[in-house]
């Protein structure tokens, strides 16, 4: 495995671990068979988002498709309350790619990122026929991250890719690569029985999938980096919970609107 490293410029330890850990769900979910699973086109979720208890934004997610056989899938981030005042957040991750064998392939990733008085913008390429991702940082700070195993996807794409995927069974842990940062390794998903799960909007039967970002994020420790995600327990494997604790507090995205998608992928 080759892993390139270089110092990094400093991130609001706030939202970046929650972005991570929505995007590091990922690779060899990826590699099953077509499976009418996950979303269909045009879907929107919508979440509240809390720091340490308090209503602190709004994030949107959602699932595109902007011509046949290709695909665009979106988080957005938006602060409001006390930590618009202090601390506004306007953050938007969009990727773009195609299908390939029943399942999505990222071409490019797009992180734009407005957080305090920092403008932040990062932008990945994918050179598939090299086993490579170009990484770029503000437009000047190019960085090659090679050897990326077969399936290996953007921190977007990635989520998307695991809920189409017919490997992700509760009770069934993974252990997948994952592309973050100027690096990619291996991480360890555990995955719970079915349980009830209740969120503004509504009761949903559930599973959970926990990873610890720990082992990806040389700033955190162990206990720092523990996040998990909740999916409907049907086939459209919808996250209605992210929760993710950080060096401070613990952040949480709870679902509070559906609009459902039609049609079909590819």
């Amino acid at each position: 495995m080759s892993r390139l490293r270089s110092d990094r410029p400093r991130q609001h330890p706030g939202w970046s671990p929650i972005l991570l850990a929505l995007g590091i769900l990922v690779a060899s979910a990826t590699t099953g068979t077509t499976a009418p699973l996950g979303p269909m086109p045009g879907e929107a979720l919508t979440y509240d988002v809390r720091w340490t208890g308090i209503p602190s934004g709004e994030s949107v997610m959602e699932a595109l498709k902007p011509s046949p056989g290709r695909y665009q899938f979106r988080i957005s981030l938006k602060s409001s309350g006390l930590i618009d005042v202090f601390y506004p957040i306007n953050d938007l991750l969009e990727s773009e790619g195609h299908w390939r064998d029943g399942v999505p392939e990222s071409e490019s990733y797009v992180k734009k990122q407005r957080e305090g008085n920092k403008d932040r913008l990062t932008e990945y390429r994918f050179e598939r026929d090299k086993n490579l991702a170009i990484r770029t940082f503000n437009t000047n700070e190019i960085t090659p991250i090679e050897d990326l195993p077969v399936g290996t996807n953007d921190p977007v794409t990635v989520l998307f890719a695991l809920r189409f995927s017919p490997q992700l069974v509760p009770q069934t842990p993974m252990t997948l690569p994952v592309l973050g940062g100027r690096e990619w390794q291996v991480t360890p998903l555990e995955v719970s029985s079915v349980q009830t799960e209740k969120v503004p909007a509504g009761q949903f039967e559930v599973f959970s999938v926990t990873l610890n970002l720990g082992l990806f994020n040389k700033k955190m420790d162990q206990e720092h980096g523990t996040t998990t995600i909740w999916f409907t327990n049907d086939e459209r494997r919808i996250p209605i919970k992210v929760w993710s604790k950080l060096k401070v507090g613990d952040m949480e995205f709870s679902l509070k609107g559906i609009k459902s998608g039609s049609g079909t992928w590819p």
